[in-house]
């Protein structure tokens, strides 16, 4: 009579490892770079692309030779997916209202173009007396209202210097960041803040599932040199 025996379910340690190194880690790093953004009221968004450069769908905090094992993950940790597309779809609604008040700006606020002149007159009159690193932007007179308005929607205090627009803009900037109280800016400021909540809480779980693999298959929570997994 032969013995029968139970095959052990296998330790799949390399595929944790790989969630843990290509997708968790890069996620909870990038979101953490987020909400600090998000805190700081800078949304990075750029009129260029009508999105804001630092703060990305999930996904694309994976790099994008590791999107196999992203979906991997996704497939294995069907829990996540809401919180994802949670984040992501306010992402995208943050994204949209942003464009909405670039647009508005250029567009519609009739005293917007004025409230420009009047910055740039002043900064003309001062000039001469603040030295010769503060150049004349009488002939950039077209882009100054581009740029300050993607500069008021991203909350930017100052500018470092190799900035072509950062003489006039820290002249100016603490006048012109005064109308991001109007009644326009709400919804903007709404949608920063509830993306800020998302994107900390979906860290915070991504941080305890991260440690829950680790104690669960002996996976360390970032890699060690010399470490490897058996089969």
């Amino acid at each position: 009579m032969s013995e029968r025996t139970e095959a052990t379910p296998k330790r799949q340690y390399r595929r944790v490892a790989a969630w843990i190194y290509t997708v968790v880690n890069p996620v909870i790093e990038s979101l953490q770079r987020e909400v600090m953004l998000l805190d700081s009221e800078n949304l990075t968004w750029r009129a260029s692309s009508s999105r804001c450069e630092y703060i990305k769908l999930i996904q694309e905090y994976v790099d994008v030779k590791q999107w196999p094992n992203y979906s991997d993950y996704q497939l294995e940790h069907r829990a996540f997916l809401e919180n994802f597309a949670e984040h992501d779809g306010n992402l995208k609604s943050l994204n949209g209202e942003a464009k909405g008040i670039y647009d508005w700006m250029l567009l519609s606020w009739k005293e917007y173009p004025v409230i420009i002149d009047e910055c740039l007159t002043a900064y003309e009159s001062a000039r001469p007396s603040m030295g010769p690193q503060f150049p004349s932007f009488t002939n950039s007179r077209p882009e100054l209202p581009k740029v300050a308005a993607e500069n008021i929607i991203n909350n930017i205090q100052s500018l470092p210097s190799h900035y072509v627009f950062a003489p006039f803009w820290n002249f100016a900037s603490r006048q012109l960041l005064q109308y991001r109280n109007h009644s326009n800016f709400q919804s903007l400021h709404s949608l920063r803040a509830m993306l800020g909540q998302i994107s900390s809480a979906l860290k915070a779980r991504l941080e305890d599932h991260r440690l829950f693999l680790s104690r669960e298959f002996d996976v360390p929570a970032a890699p060690v040199p010399g470490i490897t997994f058996g089969e």
